[in-house]
């Protein structure tokens, strides 16, 4: 293998790695304040059904982390 080859593909490798981080932050940074937010509603509810009422919020946001979350899950 030549010297060429080899930064190119050094180079290929180190481009996909970057996009592999940004899509992944665009993700995760999202979600991440999403998840924070609700667990603060949680934690500021004053009525027991104020607090379930985000912790049904909380599992619904988990759920569609996987792609699970139907209408079933969000009545």
């Amino acid at each position: 293998m030549s010297a060429g080859t080899f930064f190119v593909i050094i180079f290929a490798i180190a481009v996909l790695l970057l996009l592999a981080i940004k899509v992944i932050s665009e993700f995760i940074v999202p979600f991440s304040k999403e998840t924070r937010y609700i667990k603060m509603e949680m934690h500021r509810a004053t009525s027991e059904s104020e607090y379930n009422y985000w912790k049904k919020a909380l599992k619904n946001h988990y759920l569609g982390l996987f792609g699970l979350s139907t209408k079933k899950h969000k009545k």
